[in-house]
């Protein structure tokens, strides 16, 4: 059995391998291939749970453990995702954002997430567990990939410049996957801590060989940008929708980045699968009073209710791949691909790309070997 850390998976994991797992996968989806299973979240609210380290910062706290399982029959492979963490909301630079984990503090205004994490691949013939994945960076990737094959379909076919709000973990990704699908050649920067913005711009420069600058505000960042990226964990919008110009492509990836106001803007709105909904709108399963659900879920809730409203704008990214729909009809559209919507396929997505991430780890020989017997048991039959 193969132990994975997230210091092996940056070893093998290439963005070229996620695009191309992603894509497979959206694709396998729509055929029937992949097939994801009632994900469940229990979200349980901390009774007095101190402020912790940031002071009067924290708002809230709450213990979430999630178990996502998704079947993938191609590669004769079931994946599951699992997760225990605590969840705070924090008040940063003006807006509510997610910690997960205890609230830390390295420097003045600047916390740090702790997110345990194990992706499970088991040998679908056998039951076998074949490997176990530390999933942070695993999920960074995928989510940059999700953004990416996004934008493949639905952004125009000229888009060369980017606005990103965010310079966090998932950010970086973002810009590998954007600039893996479309010929980007400027890209502008907004975060809230300027220092934080100077050395990620810095440092994605030098990694893609084009212009990637800070931006003074996150209006100029959107404003005149054809791709427009929101890549921070903030559970308040991060931009106004009437800087978004007409042919943009819009993507957030979490759903407290926008509100209904970017909804009702877009022409085009792209949803992961038909049912999706169903299977990863994590929906807290055990607080019967709504608003004793802690502000991290309820707006996961909310958003479900708004973009139901809109169906009539939808088109699913299983129809783009399968060349069944067009992501957009003319050039000055805007196409929006939203988290939780199309920005996520919740587990799906893993089930093909960690069959892979763990064929790759057993070629280049990466990886930590534990003996089988410890994960087998076996009984005598009478």
């Amino acid at each position: 059995m193969l132990v994975l850390t997230n210091e092996d998976v940056e070893q093998v994991l290439t963005m070229d391998v996620c695009l191309q797992a992603v894509e497979d996968c959206t694709r396998e989806i729509a055929l029937g291939n992949v097939i994801p299973c009632l994900s469940r979240t229990v979200n349980q609210p901390l009774p007095g749970a101190s402020p912790g380290p940031t002071g009067p910062e924290s708002t809230s706290a709450s213990y979430m453990l999630r178990l996502m399982p998704v079947i993938d029959l191609p590669d004769n492979a079931v994946v599951l995702r699992v997760n225990s963490t605590t969840m705070h909301v924090v008040e940063m630079y003006g807006a509510k954002r997610h910690v997960i984990g205890r609230p830390g503090s390295k420097m003045a205004g600047h916390h740090r997430s702790e997110k345990p994490g194990w992706l499970l691949l088991f040998d679908l013939s056998t039951g076998y567990l074949l490997a176990m994945v530390q999933d942070r960076h695993v999920q960074t990737m995928r989510v940059g990939a999700v953004g990416g094959l996004g934008a493949k379909y639905m952004a125009r076919s000229d888009a060369h410049t980017i606005g990103l709000l965010g310079v966090g973990w998932m950010a970086g990704p973002q810009l590998l996957a954007h600039c893996a699908v479309r010929r980007i050649s400027s890209v502008r920067v907004f975060s809230p801590n300027p220092q934080h913005r100077q050395i990620f711009s810095k440092q994605m420069s030098e990694r893609l060989g084009i212009e990637v600058r800070p931006a003074p505000s996150a209006e100029e960042a959107v404003r005149r940008a054809d791709i427009v990226i929101s890549a921070t964990n903030s559970i308040d919008p991060t931009f106004d929708p009437d800087w978004v110009g007409p042919g943009s492509h819009v993507y957030c990836v979490t759903p407290g980045e926008y509100d209904e106001r970017m909804i009702r803007k877009a022409d085009v709105i792209a949803w992961a699968y038909p049912g999706q909904s169903e299977h990863s709108h994590g929906a807290p399963t055990n607080v019967a009073d709504p608003a004793k659900v802690p502000g991290d879920q309820r707006y996961r809730t909310h958003i479900w209710g708004l973009l139901e409203k809109h169906t009539g704008k939808r088109v699913y990214l299983t129809d783009l791949v399968t060349g069944r729909a067009k992501g957009r009809t003319d050039d000055g559209q805007i196409t929006f691909n939203p988290s939780p919507a199309g920005g996520t396929a919740g587990i799906a997505r893993f089930a093909v790309l960690v069959p892979r991430l763990y064929e790759l780890a057993k070629t280049k020989c990466v990886g930590h070997d534990l003996p089988d017997d410890w994960f087998r048991q076996e009984a005598e039959l009478y």
